[in-house]
């Protein structure tokens, strides 16, 4: 693809401003604390692949679902072969199409306006090589027989991505989820085949640190 985009980068979104619609019940939007190393998780992948703010990285206030969106309307990420997505996430076991990656929301925005639903995903046109979901649970949902996890797995392949790393559980926000994402895709970008880079990561990481901090991270592919 003459003019493909190798790598793009989204996260490290701004949670602290938090506005319930009047008519909603607070409880239905949690509060999502700040991710301060999800910010240098995209920091560390924007630095090595010298990404460019507003055009392959997005970061901070430029974190929001509404730039995924237009993104997508755009068809820009219908050019991305590797795309990070680096947020808090939500998990809908009863329901997994409202199973969602949560973002920022625009000035003025709720926060409805955060949560970008595995439903939504669904439609996009991301026929990436690789998606990287670097957020809590984004490898869980029910199993379809044929389908596969239902939720965001599902969403992203059926937008077309080609493999996807998810986590299984609680993402820890702390510097080893940061070098482990951030080295997974440098690796990749040497040259290594996804799976071997991620085993060769896990396997060095399980010298120094329980397996809850580097386990959940699984590579899906169809």
């Amino acid at each position: 693809m003459a003019d493909a985009i190798p790598v793009m980068a989204i996260g490290g979104a701004s949670y602290c401003d938090y506005r319930v619609p009047s008519d909603t019940p607070a409880a239905q939007y949690p509060p999502w604390p700040d991710l301060a190393f999800s910010t240098s998780e995209v920091n560390l992948v924007a630095q090595h692949f010298v990404l460019k703010d507003g055009v392959t990285v997005f970061r901070g206030k430029a974190a929001l679902r509404s730039t995924l969106l237009a993104l997508n309307k755009s068809k820009s990420l219908s050019r991305v072969r590797t795309l990070l997505l680096s947020a808090h996430g939500f998990l809908n076991a009863d329901n997994p199409s409202l199973s969602s990656l949560v973002l920022g929301r625009p000035a003025g925005g709720y926060e409805r306006d955060r949560y970008v639903t595995a439903r939504e995903l669904t439609s996009f046109d991301m026929p990436a090589d690789m998606v990287v979901v670097s957020s809590c649970s984004s490898g869980n949902g029910r199993v379809a027989a044929g389908e596969g996890i239902l939720g965001l797995p599902y969403a992203l392949f059926a937008a077309g991505a080609t493999t996807a790393v998810v986590s299984r559980w609680r993402v820890f926000d702390n510097v080893t989820t940061a070098r482990l994402v951030s080295d997974l895709l440098i690796g990749i970008d040497s040259g290594k085949a996804p799976d071997d880079a991620l085993t060769e990561i896990k396997r060095e990481l399980r010298r120094t640190m329980p397996e809850a901090y580097w386990a959940t991270f699984v590579l899906l592919g169809h």
